[in-house]
């Protein structure tokens, strides 16, 4: 938990302060075992996947090959994949 001091919040207890120039970005899959007070203090941007579609996650896989693995899949296999999902669903 970050509060307007820029002092963050371990579990633990345990406190430390970040310095103005420090910002952090938190990505959680669920809120389940989140706190009230961190609810409330939370600015949230949620997106379902089903509104998202399949390209996002293509994209985010790709991105985490190496150079050679890209230049393996490449543009033709991205719009092939895209007909055989488009074909499934």
């Amino acid at each position: 938990m970050i509060a307007l001091l820029q002092v963050l919040t371990l579990i633990n207890g345990e406190r430390i302060n970040m310095p103005e120039q420090v910002s952090l970005l938190f990505e959680v899959e669920d809120l389940s075992a989140a706190s009230p007070a961190t609810v409330s203090r939370c600015g949230m941007v949620y997106y379902d996947y089903r509104d998202l579609g399949w390209k996002p996650f293509v994209e985010s896989w790709l991105a985490k090959k190496t150079d050679k693995v890209k230049f393996f899949i490449g543009e033709n296999s991205l719009n092939f994949a895209k007909k055989i999902i488009l074909l499934i669903f």
